[in-house]
C-alpha cells in the first residue's frame, strides 16, 4: 500500500463511499459523512498524488435529512461532475447534478424534481458525452412506481437539454444503474426493472437524438411499443 486517506462527518454513522475517479494524477471521491444536525450529506474529496486533500465539498438539502452524492466524472479541464440526491422540505429525495472547477467552486447546481406526487427522485449514475455535455440517469417515482429518468445538461451552465423517462410494461419499480456512451453519442442506460411479483429481470434502453429502444431480457418480455 502506498498510502491512505480517510475523512468523515462529525456525528458517528455508516459513512458510505459511493463513487471514484481520476485524471491520471488526482483521485475524486464522492459518497456520504453523517453530521449531526443534518443527517448524511453528500461529500466530495480531491486527492492529489499523495492521497493529500486538496479540497472537499459537502451538499445538504433544505430539509437538513440524508442527502448523498452517487457518481462523479471529471473533464479535460479538471472540472468534476457530481451528481445524487438531496431531500427538499415538501418534496422527498430530488436529483442533484453540480459542476466544480478544478479548484472545488461550485459553477452551476441542476435539479430534478417530479412534481405530480411527493415522492422520491434519486439520481444514480453520470457520464460526459464527446462534447462535455452531462448525462444522469437515476429513479423517478410517479404513478405509483419507480421509472428509469434520464436528463442531458449543458457543461456550461447546467441548462436541461433534453429528458426521457422509461416505464416497462410489467409497470413496476425500475432502477437504473450504469450509463455509457458509444462512439457514435448514442447513449445506454441499464438497470433492473421489477416484474411485480417480487422478482426482477435487467433492461437496457438505447438512446439516440430522435429513437429510444429497449433490448428484450432473456426471460422473452416483449412490447409493441418499438422494442428491438
Amino acid at each position: 500500500m502506498l498510502g491512505a486517506q480517510t475523512t468523515g462527518g462529525d456525528d458517528e454513522g455508516m459513512d458510505a463511499v459511493t463513487d471514484v475517479t481520476t485524471d491520471g494524477t488526482n483521485t475524486y471521491v464522492v459518497g456520504r459523512v453523517r453530521n449531526t444536525t443534518t443527517g448524511f450529506d453528500w461529500k466530495v474529496l480531491k486527492l492529489d498524488a499523495n492521497l493529500t486533500v486538496t479540497w472537499s465539498a459537502t451538499y445538504n438539502g433544505n430539509a437538513n435529512q440524508d442527502d448523498e452524492a452517487q457518481s462523479v466524472k471529471v473533464d479535460a479541464s479538471s472540472n468534476v461532475y457530481v451528481t445524487g440526491w438531496a431531500t427538499v422540505t415538501g418534496q422527498g429525495r430530488n436529483f442533484v447534478t453540480r459542476k466544480y472547477n478544478s479548484s472545488g467552486t461550485v459553477q452551476w447546481t441542476s435539479t430534478f424534481n417530479e412534481t405530480s406526487e411527493v415522492a422520491n427522485d434519486e439520481a444514480l449514475t453520470l457520464e460526459l458525452d464527446n462534447s462535455g455535455h452531462v448525462l444522469v440517469s437515476g429513479s423517478s417515482f410517479k404513478d405509483g412506481n419507480k421509472d428509469y429518468f434520464t436528463i442531458k445538461y449543458k457543461y456550461t451552465d447546467g441548462s436541461e437539454v433534453w429528458h426521457t423517462r422509461f416505464n416497462s410494461d410489467y409497470n413496476a419499480d425500475d432502477v437504473p444503474s450504469n450509463i455509457a456512451l458509444d462512439e457514435s453519442g448514442n447513449i445506454y442506460v441499464i438497470g433492473t426493472v421489477g416484474k411485480g411479483n417480487g422478482t426482477t429481470t435487467y433492461m437496457m434502453c438505447k438512446y439516440s437524438v430522435k429513437t429510444v429502444y429497449s433490448l428484450v431480457p432473456t426471460d422473452g418480455f416483449s412490447s409493441s411499443g418499438g422494442y428491438v
